[in-house]
C-alpha cells in the first residue's frame, strides 16, 4: 500500500476515534456526529451547498494526490499537497479554524490561519524548483490568489462594508471554491505527468 493510502486510511481512522471517544467522555452529542447537520438543525437542504461542494473538492484534490502512482517524480510533491487538502476539507466541513481549535485547543482563529499559512509557504518553498517547472503553474498561481483573497475577505469581515456581510460571505466563499477548483486542476495535471518528469 502506497504511504498516500496509508495516510487517507489514517485520517479516517483518526476521525472515527477521535469521535467515538468524544460521544464517550460526553464531550458531544451523538446525534450530532450521526445525522445529516441540515436535518439535525431542520434547515433547507441546500443549505451549505457551496460549502460542501468545496469540500468535495478538497476532498478530490486529496485522493488524486495521496492516491498518485508511485512511479511519478513528483511523488513527495503531491503527497504534501494531498496531506494540505485532507487538512483544509476537515477545515471546511467541521469550521476547524473559525470554532474546534478555539474550543477545544484554546487556539484563536488567527493563530490557526497563520499555521496554515505557514504549512502552505513550506509545501511551496520545498518544491518551488518542481512547481516552477510546470506548464500549469498559472493554475496554481490562480488558486492561491483566489485562497489568499478568501482568507483576506475572511479577516477582514464586517469592514468590506460596500458589500454587506451577504456580499462579504458570498466573495469569501466563492473565492474559497475557485481556489479549490484550481487547486485540483492543477494535480490532476501534475498526477497525470509522465515518468520523465523532472524531479523535486
Amino acid at each position: 500500500m502506497s504511504p498516500g493510502r496509508k495516510l487517507l486510511l489514517l485520517a479516517l481512522a483518526s476521525a472515527f476515534a477521535l469521535g467515538t471517544l468524544a460521544v464517550w467522555l460526553g464531550r458531544v452529542d451523538a446525534a450530532w456526529l450521526l445525522r445529516d447537520p441540515n436535518a439535525h438543525a431542520h434547515a433547507h437542504p441546500l443549505t451549505g451547498a457551496l460549502s460542501t461542494l468545496t469540500v468535495w473538492l478538497w476532498v478530490a484534490s486529496a485522493t488524486v494526490c495521496l492516491s498518485a502512482p508511485a512511479e511519478l517524480a513528483e511523488l513527495r510533491l503531491l503527497h504534501s499537497a494531498g496531506a494540505l487538502s485532507l487538512y483544509m476539507a476537515l477545515d471546511d466541513a467541521f469550521q476547524i479554524h473559525e470554532d474546534l481549535a478555539q474550543r477545544y485547543l484554546g487556539l484563536p482563529e488567527k493563530a490557526v490561519l497563520g499555521l496554515l499559512a505557514l504549512a502552505m509557504a513550506a509545501h511551496l518553498w520545498r518544491h518551488r524548483i518542481a512547481l516552477l517547472q510546470t506548464a500549469q503553474r498559472r493554475c496554481l498561481l490562480l488558486s492561491l490568489a483566489a485562497l489568499a483573497g478568501s482568507v483576506l475577505a475572511d479577516l477582514l469581515g464586517s469592514r468590506l462594508w460596500r458589500l454587506g456581510p451577504d456580499g462579504q460571505m458570498l466573495l469569501e466563499d466563492l473565492l474559497k471554491a475557485a481556489g479549490a477548483c484550481a487547486w485540483l486542476c492543477f494535480h490532476v495535471d501534475l498526477a497525470r505527468k509522465p515518468k520523465s518528469s523532472p524531479a523535486t
